[in-house]
């Protein structure tokens, strides 16, 4: 998926027969992106619904920045 988003995504639309326009799969593609996700409360809870432990351990964001594996 990394290497070509839109293509899978409508290999994906096709599989679910879902009928998504173009403009619709771009929508879905914007809003599932790692950085839209990261800044969505409802994916990535503040800080301050994180306990104490976790706080100290630096454990606060669910979706952190991954190294690539290369």
């Amino acid at each position: 998926m990394k290497e070509n988003l839109m293509r899978e995504l409508k290999r994906l639309n096709a599989f679910l027969g879902t009928g998504l326009t173009e403009e619709q799969l771009q929508q879905v593609a914007e809003h599932t992106s790692i950085g839209q996700m990261k800044n969505r409360p409802s994916v990535n809870p503040p800080a301050n619904a994180y306990t104490e432990r976790a706080r100290k351990e630096g454990k606060q964001d669910f979706i952190r920045k991954v190294s690539s594996m290369e």
